[in-house]
C-alpha cells in the first residue's frame, strides 16, 4: 500500500467515527431495545446492538409511528424526510 491508500483508509475511519458520534437515538426506543453479547470460539466478545424481543415489537412500531408523525408535522405533514 502506498501513502495515499493509507491516508484514504485513515480518513474513512475518521468519517465513520464522526458519523457514529452524531447518531441520536429515541429514548423511547432505547427503553425497548437491548444488546446480545456472545463469546466466539476464540474468546472474543461480539455484540448485537438494538435487539428487540418479540413481545416488544408492537410497542416499537407504535413508537416509530409517533416519531414519524412528529417528524412529518415539522416537515410539512407528509411524513417523509
Amino acid at each position: 500500500m502506498d501513502r495515499v491508500q493509507f491516508e484514504f483508509i485513515g480518513n474513512v475511519g475518521k468519517i465513520e467515527t464522526i458519523r457514529q458520534a452524531a447518531r441520536v437515538f429515541d429514548p423511547d426506543l432505547m427503553a425497548l431495545a437491548g444488546v446480545v453479547l456472545s463469546v466466539t470460539r476464540d474468546g472474543e466478545v461480539t455484540e448485537t446492538v438494538g435487539a428487540v424481543r418479540k413481545a416488544d415489537e408492537k410497542a416499537v412500531r407504535a413508537v416509530r409511528q409517533r416519531s414519524s408523525r412528529r417528524t412529518g408535522a415539522r416537515r410539512g405533514g407528509d411524513g417523509e424526510p
